[in-house]
């Protein structure tokens, strides 16, 4: 149990969400000696690469990044460089920042670019976020969405639903991550969601009696081929049982090395008319994605 205590005493205190992209808003901190004046000098530089030397962008920085204390505080009148009208070899003392004078800065650790730097934790750019998280938790981008597009916030890389929510009378389900598409042109035209759950309205393109077609749904929620993906019609046919569809998930979602969405992954979803006729009907179709495993 001490030893328990001990450990949890050199736990992170707090941790930051960004509110907006943040490159371009976390920063080194570096001194030098004055050779004329002795006197300690400091500046604040904006990191524009990470450890790997990936460059910084909207992309790899997105808003909902968690970013952990590492311990390291700057202080105004301790730490130089942090005043008002303070210099760095005779330039100013920070490198594209407006907010730089006058206040802390806030050491902090990206677990997914690698990038360790000080924030100012009054921007607009960073909000507080949790402040009793386990270090044993592994940090993910809680952005709503994968590489820049709209979805909840599900962890790809560890399967994780966060947003499933109980009814209380048996049933599990999705709360108010759903989203929609309309599909263009005609019943083969692909589609991207990255939702696990939503509508997508088929084209209105005649369909011939007995005849299937297939199109490709692009969801970053595919993240593996043994997934589940349920789908089902829930409106715009005048004949209820007019159409069989079925899916099957076609490719896996892939990761870069940041923890980011390289190729969002596929499903193939096939639509059958089973009627006796010609079918033109802008079809609803619903559909759930659900964790699946190998045997």
């Amino acid at each position: 149990m001490a030893y328990a205590i001990e450990q949890d005493n050199y736990r992170s205190k707090r941790s930051y969400v960004s509110t907006s992209a943040f490159n371009g808003s976390i920063y080194s901190y570096v001194t030098s000696l004055n050779t004329s004046t002795f006197k300690q000098e400091g500046k604040l530089v904006a990191i524009t690469t990470s450890p790997n030397g990936a460059t910084l962008s909207a992309t790899n920085c997105p808003a909902g990044r968690i970013l952990r204390e590492n311990g390291r505080k700057l202080y105004p009148s301790v730490n130089p460089g942090l005043l008002s009208g303070d210099t760095y070899q005779g330039t100013a003392n920070i490198q594209g920042a407006t907010d730089a004078t006058n206040h802390m800065w806030v050491g902090v650790f990206d677990a997914l670019t690698g990038v360790k730097g000080f924030i100012n934790p009054n921007s607009n750019t960073f909000a507080v976020y949790n402040s009793d998280k386990s270090l044993e938790l592994v940090d993910a981008n809680e952005t709503n969405g994968f590489g820049g597009a709209t979805a909840s916030n599900l962890v790809v890389n560890s399967g994780n639903l966060g947003t499933t929510t109980s009814y209380g009378t048996g049933l599990v389900g999705y709360s108010g991550i759903a989203g929609s598409v309309t599909q263009q042109t005609s019943k083969a035209t692909a589609v991207t969601l990255h939702k696990p759950t939503g509508l997508i309205t088929l084209s209105s393109a005649q369909l011939n009696l007995a005849t299937t077609v297939a199109f490709t749904l692009t969801n970053s929620y595919l993240t593996s081929t043994s997934d589940i993906i349920i789908v089902t019609p829930v409106s715009g046919a005048a004949t209820v049982g007019s159409y069989a569809i079925q899916a099957v998930v076609a490719t896996a979602t892939t990761l870069n090395a940041n923890g980011l969405v390289a190729t969002p992954g596929t499903a193939t979803i096939s639509v059958r008319n089973t009627t006796a006729g010609n079918l033109s009907e802008a079809v609803v179709l619903q559909y759930v994605i659900i964790k699946g495993v190998a045997a």
